[in-house]
Order: C-alpha cells, then sequence, then structure tokens
C-alpha cells in the first residue's frame, strides 16, 4: 500500500480515474464466451488486460475496493462540503420552479382576440397577470447565490486535506511507476 496525500478535489478525481478502469475491465469480462474454435481461445484471453479471467476479475474486485474505500474516506472527510451541497441542491430546486414560472409568464401573450357573439365583431382584450413580481430578478439572484455556493464548495474541497493508502498497482496504472 502506498500512503497518498490528497485533498477532496483531487480524491473525487482519483476515485473517477479508478471507476474508469474498472469499467474497462468489466467491459473486457463481459466480451468472454465460449468458443467453437479452441485456436481462437488465445486471440479472446489477448482482449483481456490480464490477459486470464480469474486475474481480471481479481483485479476487479481489488478496483472495486478501491472505489468503495476513497468513497467513505470522501464521506468521512466531507462533512462541510455535504452542506454546502445540500445548499445547491436546493437551490437548484428553486431555479427549476422559477424556470417553469417564468416560462409561464413570459411565454403568454399579453391580449388576446375574440368575437363578440352579439355583434360578430372581433375584440382585443387585455389580459391580467397572475402576478407583478419580477420572476426573473427572482431567477436572477438565485444563479448568483448558487455562484457563490459553488465557490464555496470548491474551496472547501480544496482545502479539506488528508492521507489516503492506495494500493501499489492502482496507484503505478493510474499515476505511473
Amino acid at each position: 500500500m502506498k500512503k497518498i496525500d490528497l485533498n477532496l478535489t483531487t480524491a473525487f478525481t482519483l476515485r473517477k480515474r479508478i471507476k474508469e478502469i474498472s469499467t474497462r475491465l468489466h467491459r473486457e469480462l463481459a466480451t468472454v464466451r465460449y468458443m467453437d474454435e479452441p485456436e481462437s481461445k488465445q486471440d479472446q484471453l489477448d482482449l483481456l488486460t490480464y490477459g486470464d479471467v480469474e486475474k481480471q476479475l481479481v483485479a476487479l474486485n481489488k478496483y472495486l475496493n478501491a472505489v468503495e474505500s476513497l468513497s467513505d474516506k470522501i464521506d468521512s472527510e466531507n462533512a462541510k462540503g455535504k452542506s454546502v451541497l445540500n445548499k445547491l441542491n436546493r437551490i437548484n430546486a428553486e431555479l427549476q420552479i422559477a424556470s417553469v414560472v417564468s416560462n409561464g409568464l413570459n411565454g403568454i401573450k399579453q391580449t388576446q382576440k375574440s368575437r363578440n357573439p352579439v355583434t360578430g365583431v372581433w375584440e382585443v382584450n387585455k389580459l391580467e397577470p397572475v402576478t407583478n413580481y419580477d420572476i426573473d430578478k427572482h431567477i436572477e439572484r438565485l444563479k448568483q447565490e448558487k455562484v457563490r455556493a459553488e465557490d464555496e464548495l470548491a474551496k472547501i474541497n480544496a482545502s479539506t486535506n488528508f492521507k489516503y493508502e492506495i494500493d501499489e498497482e492502482i496507484y503505478n496504472t493510474i499515476y505511473g511507476e
């Protein structure tokens, strides 16, 4: 095992890289089939990173365990970040709702033509808005609040430092020797 220094930002990137490798190993294993020609067996095994189904399964298990371990470490170190992430989720939900309201208020014409049933003449009726609230200003305020929260989260992620033990083979696969 190799001890490395991480912050949350680099930990998220490392986890993503480990997941990508495990996905590739999984995808390679998914191609394994029975062969009708014995001489084709080696051709198929050559498509596996580890050249052997059992070795590949062991390696895949190692990568999946590393993802689990790193995710647990990230979760334990990320208490402050979780709070800001919850705030971002709330802001995004508010933005989604405000956008729907904005589309409803801004997408409807403000006048309507209708034929007077008595005279048969076309009349223009002015439609009344449901509210005079400036929804666009509300959306702009939410967008600014979101930017501040994203910056706060980025600072937390960059400043939360910790040590992590990673398998040497995984480390060398990602970073080289």
